[in-house]
């Protein structure tokens, strides 16, 4: 185990964790698009209906891109918390490493 290995493992850890902050705050930000749209479309009567699920339907209908936009965002997020938890899995493995030649010295 050299320094070269160990700051790699560390080094992959912060860049997934970085993409899984900016994959995040892009979900964030299509659910706040979503919901706005949405909000302004029942307020002026765009989205109409009976009852609470004729709405849904009529949402998911007229805001289908931003649906979209947010179903991939979700997506791309879990894609990012996954790669985040193998960096992670990794720098586990160095440092049981490390400390296995600690002990074998």
């Amino acid at each position: 185990m050299d320094e070269q290995t160990i700051n790699n493992a560390y080094s992959v850890l912060a860049e997934k964790k970085l993409a899984l902050a900016e994959k995040a705050s892009k979900v964030i930000e299509f659910t706040y698009k979503l919901e706005t749209k949405k909000a302004v479309a029942l307020q002026d009567g765009t989205i109409e209906g009976k009852n609470a699920e004729i709405r849904d339907a009529v949402a998911r209908e007229f805001l289908k891109i931003e649906y979209d936009d947010l179903k991939l965002a979700e997506y791309d997020e879990s894609v990012a918390r996954v790669e985040f938890d193998i960096a992670q899995f990794e720098v586990s493995r160095v440092q049981a490493l490390l400390r296995l030649a600690e002990v074998l010295k």
